[in-house]
């Protein structure tokens, strides 16, 4: 397979770029200031038995205009997007003058990009689906406080991918990865290989949705059951950490 990846030097990015590796092609978009570190990603990539590893040197965050010639020129099987610039802020830590930067790398450009890719697949007469997995936390899923505009953002971009399933039809295909585990943002673990092992089987098994983590599925039972037993959760949760 052509797999695309956005937000590739994330800790669950590498765990993916690990797990996909064997006999895939990879095509790793990233900044140009995380270049060292995705050099060093494409190095184990090809000792893991990659075909080959394309890095791809873009910030969502600029205007993808100059980019997408780039980016659509190779066919892809697969376009796996973690890229966020607001999951690791509060709401009230964000700048509101930054709103463009935000909006494209947590909604337009991903949206941009994959519809690109489609439209020049399709003009070349290429008979694969391209599948989209849109990675996020399960926060999506219950729209928590303090987090609204990134939830907004994820819960905008899915329904933009369900339209783009309704345009392209058998041409396209998504899955939605809801993470529902604290994971260690500095270094790859043991759960963070079970996401991209969760992903993979995911893909396998033809599904649309996932939640990945006992604490997510647990969180997204009780907002089910009534918002403020969720909130309570989070809550307790985020006190036990703080005694720990």
């Amino acid at each position: 397979m052509n797999i695309l990846i956005a937000g590739c030097t994330s800790t669950i990015g590498r765990s993916i770029i690990k797990e996909f590796a064997p006999n895939n092609s990879l095509f790793l978009i990233s900044r140009k200031s995380a270049k060292d570190d995705v050099l060093k990603l494409k190095e184990n990539a090809l000792l893991l038995g990659s075909n080959s590893v394309t890095l791809i040197e873009y910030d969502l965050g600029d205007s993808p205009n100059s980019h997408l010639n780039e980016i659509v020129k190779n066919n892809y099987d697969l376009f796996i997007n973690l890229a966020s610039s607001t999951s690791k802020i509060n709401d009230e830590d964000i700048f509101p003058l930054n709103h463009q930067y935000h909006t494209n790398i947590d909604l337009a450009n991903p949206l941009i990009i994959v519809n690109n890719i489609l439209e020049k697949q399709m003009s070349d007469n290429n008979t694969n689906r391209l599948t989209m997995i849109l990675i996020s936390s399960i926060l999506t899923k219950i729209s928590h406080q303090d987090h609204y505009i990134y939830t907004s953002y994820k819960i905008l971009q899915g329904e933009y991918i369900k339209r783009i399933k309704n345009k392209y039809n058998d041409h396209f295909n998504y899955i939605f990865v809801y993470v529902g585990s604290r994971i260690n943002r500095k270094k790859e673990s043991i759960k963070s290989r079970k996401i991209a092992r969760s992903l993979k089987y995911a893909l396998n098994k033809g599904k649309t949705n996932i939640i990945i983590g006992f604490g997510g599925k647990i969180l997204f039972a009780a907002h089910l059951i009534h918002p403020l037993l969720c909130k309570l959760l989070i809550n307790l949760s985020r006190l036990l950490k703080n005694t720990n």
